[in-house]
């Protein structure tokens, strides 16, 4: 009995709280969708703390409205502004509550970091999100948030590596997490590309032995399509040593 009165307790709360988000959106058709979540934590209840369904919502509402841009700039402009800002006390909470269940906000949340260029906070919730073993969204192809967070720094890394810019700490630390298999990232492309990137630098700070190192690791994680022979003959060349044939 104290089940069903429980269970039906969460029921009239779950159908509260779709009440009202539904009079939110109805009372003001034209608010910003970063408001709605806003208003809508403010009207909850103190037995509704952590209104899981009601932030999905809020946060499919956002997806949507960065759907409909077709700017990639724009795009990461209404993340860096408005979504971020507005979802950082939001993820912040989830995290000092304790909980440990499936929240693809925190996932999204990560993700959109690396897309405003925030690196560093990036890294911080994707550990967060893969300690929690937090899986990503069915519309990714990759197999884990990791791969999809290693991916986006690997662009970030090369687009400074191409305007001799330095993407330290940040790409170390991303390739640190993944040879100490903190995080899980297995495929042998992305493997390849990062590795690649680090012995790419190593040779443009003159460090031979590290480049020879992680060209060689570049092409073991991908035989075929590692793109790294003139780089790793040519250090090769300048150690002194046998080049690897390939």
């Amino acid at each position: 009995m104290l089940y069903d009165t429980q269970r039906h307790k969460a029921e009239r709360q779950a159908k509260a709280a779709a009440e009202k988000l539904k009079s939110v959106r109805s009372a003001d058709a034209d608010i910003n969708t970063g408001d709605v979540a806003m208003r809508m934590m403010s009207a909850l209840t103190p037995s509704q703390k952590h209104p899981k369904d009601v932030l999905i919502a809020a946060m499919e509402q956002d997806l949507a409205a960065l759907s409909k841009l077709t700017d990639v700039k724009k795009k990461i402009q209404l993340k860096k502004d408005e979504f971020i800002p507005k979802w950082l006390p939001i993820i912040e909470n989830y995290r000092d509550s304790g909980a440990q269940h499936p929240f693809e906000p925190l996932v999204w949340f990560s993700i959109w970091l690396i897309d405003a260029g925030q690196i560093e906070q990036g890294i911080y919730w994707t550990d967060f999100a893969v300690s929690q073993n937090q899986k990503i969204p069915e519309r990714f192809r990759s197999a884990n948030l990791e791969s999809v967070i290693a991916r986006q720094i690997h662009d970030w890394a090369l687009e400074q590596f191409k305007a001799e810019y330095s993407a330290e700490p940040y790409l170390s630390q991303v390739v640190e997490r993944i040879e100490t298999n903190q995080w899980l990232v297995s495929e042998p492309t992305l493997l390849g590309m990062l590795f690649k990137l680090v012995a790419l630098y190593a040779e443009h700070e003159k460090q031979d032995e590290k480049a020879e190192t992680y060209f060689l690791k570049a092409v073991g994680v991908n035989s075929e399509k590692h793109g790294v022979k003139g780089h790793l003959h040519r250090v090769q060349k300048k150690l002194n040593k046998e080049l690897t044939e390939l």
